[in-house]
């Protein structure tokens, strides 16, 4: 089916709409398709498959349910869209809809931005996976005009029954020109997500979070490829905002800008509940609130490279972490970070973990670094109740080690607290030079001296 100009929908129910019991398709529409004030207006559904549709123009979302939508009951082809995709103000608008079988690509020339209702301006497959997806310009979230909190404006997700089924529904790729935004009263706004995995995401500009929890989230369930984003990863408001996630392995994160903590929890951060590859960081890592702006695993994490500095504040550390799943492994491959490190938490909480060489161009202001070890109840690194961890079982054949340890400027407490403690911590360092200067250590297993006298 060919239309030579658009297509849109009135106020009456079904106008302008293309319906099919059974399979549909293919479609092309060389103006828009924009839905009106009727309920599935500007529409086209196929109760079975629906094949390749290809809109010259807009996709538009109308005021009424299902009006300026695609849908496919059996499954949808690939769709391409000239122009831009906007969600409308009701449910289900603006849509691509498969609601029992996946998607087989999109493109959109421009951006792809949720409607002033919940649901709507969505990429959703509940039934299978969906192929590559390319969007030329931005990928965001709307804001409600009363204010109210809107759920899932903005977001793509594939999935199949719930996160624990065995059947899962994977994204293939997606590739975003501009940015990804939540928005500022959007659950789950700009949020991309599939129960399975996603492949390779590369976002050209910057993934800024919004007041609304899981907003400007990327989260691949069982595993993601890589992430790849131009500009900066902002945190804001939002739990779980500007959040980069997944119970599998993330292989690995480039972020060209910096990662800037928000005040929700979670914001700007990055945890992989499985492995963490490789994470490049071209700016600075910020933490402006507790547990925002951190790099964690469960398991094991790849080389880690900041361009900038590691910073934290007063009330709350900058985290980099490996967590329990890493017993007598190398838990963090190395660290390289060119700037300072101020008010830091480098750590691998696992019994006999390692981590690799660190290197830090700046210098070094109150701020731990530790493997294997936790604090006693005074709470402080480098106080003589200091203790191997028990998150894990103590292996006596094993022990915990930093491979070595460069710092290019000085090392120094904090000025603001004279009773705080700070330390390299760990069974053994393998070696500790800073401000140019090699201190001397003693090769082997617990035999080196802090200045507290603690050995371990």
């Amino acid at each position: 089916m060919s239309i030579g100009g658009s297509i849109i929908g009135g106020s009456g129910q079904a106008s302008g709409q293309i319906f099919a019991t059974g399979k549909l398709g293919p479609v092309t529409i060389k103006g828009d398709l924009r839905g009106g004030a009727g309920a599935s207006s500007g529409n086209i559904h196929s109760g079975g498959k629906l094949g390749d549709v290809t809109i010259g123009g807009s996709l538009i979302g109308g005021s009424a349910s299902h009006a300026g939508s695609i849908e496919g009951v059996g499954g949808v082809g690939k769709i391409s869209i000239g122009r831009e995709m906007r969600g409308g103000s009701a449910a289900d608008t603006g849509d691509i809809q498969s609601t029992a079988g996946g998607i087989g690509g999109v493109k959109i020339g421009g951006s792809l931005i949720g409607g002033t209702a919940s649901f709507s301006g969505r990429i959703i497959a509940l039934g299978g996976d969906i192929g590559p997806m390319q969007i030329g310009g931005d990928f965001a979230s709307n804001s409600s005009p009363t204010g109210t909190l809107l759920d899932d404006s903005g977001v793509i997700y594939a999935q199949i029954g719930t996160s624990n089924d065995a059947i899962k529904a994977n994204i293939t790729s997606i590739t975003i020109g501009g940015s990804v935004r939540g928005a500022s009263n959007a659950s789950g706004g700009g949020q991309l997500y599939a129960d399975g995995t996603v492949g390779a995401v590369k976002i050209g500009r910057d993934v800024v979070g919004g007041a609304g929890a899981g907003s400007g989230k990327i989260n691949g369930y069982s595993g993601i490829q890589s992430v790849i984003i131009g500009g900066d990863l902002v945190g804001a408001g939002g739990i779980n905002s500007g959040y980069i996630s997944s119970h599998g392995a993330i292989s690995s994160v480039k972020i060209g800008g910096s990662i800037l903590g928000g005040s929700g929890e979670n914001a700007a951060s990055i945890f992989s509940f499985g492995k963490l590859g490789s994470v490049t960081i071209g700016g600075d890592v910020i933490t402006t609130a507790q547990s925002t702006g951190y790099i964690g695993a469960d398991l094991e994490i790849g080389a880690v490279k900041i361009g900038g500095s590691l910073i934290g504040s007063t009330a709350y550390d900058v985290t980099i972490r490996a967590g329990t799943g890493s017993v007598g492994q190398l838990a963090i491959k190395s660290i390289t970070i060119g700037g300072r490190v101020e008010r830091a938490n480098i750590s691998s909480v696992s019994a006999d973990s390692q981590i690799g060489p660190v290197k830090v161009g700046g210098d070094w202001i109150a701020s731990d670094m530790a493997t294997g070890i936790k604090t006693g109840a005074d709470g402080f690194f480098g106080t003589a109740d200091d203790a191997v961890t028990t998150f894990t079982q103590d292996d006596p054949a094993l022990f915990s080690k930093i491979a070595s340890i460069t710092i290019g400027g000085q090392v120094t407490g904090s000025a603001a607290n004279a009773t705080d403690h700070f330390g390299f911590v760990s069974q053994e360092i393998g070696s500790l030079k800073i401000n140019g200067v090699t201190v001397p250590l003693t090769k082997g297993r617990s035999n080196d001296l802090s200045v507290t006298n603690t050995k371990f």
